[in-house]
């Protein structure tokens, strides 16, 4: 692991030349995978989410995802979700949602 406190400051990033290919395990938590799944949707091409918790809230963004014209793919038993992302171009943009009082 690197310790911060050996990098420079301020730390140069360098744009990638392409969209990386890589796949994130998720922990277990309801609040990392709601931002995960805004992040999917919001992003170019598919996402696999793996490592995903299964609770009312992600079931509560699954289905803001779904009004919003997102396409998902959820499997409880693998803790798995894919999401077909937008692009930042929500399909459903101005589309009334039920986040089912999740938060």
């Amino acid at each position: 692991m690197i310790d911060p406190r050996t990098l420079p400051d301020p730390l140069p990033i360098e744009p990638l030349a392409s969209p990386p290919d890589v796949d994130v395990v998720l922990p277990g938590s309801k609040s990392i995978t709601n931002r995960a799944l805004v992040c999917a949707a919001l992003a170019e091409g598919q996402s696999v989410l793996r490592g995903a918790l299964f609770a009312d809230d992600t079931r509560a963004m699954l289905g803001v995802l779904d009004g919003l014209g997102i396409s998902t793919r959820a499997d409880e038993t693998t803790a798995t979700i894919e999401v077909d992302g937008c692009g930042g171009h929500l399909p459903g943009a101005g589309a009334h949602v039920d986040a089912n009082q999740s938060g």
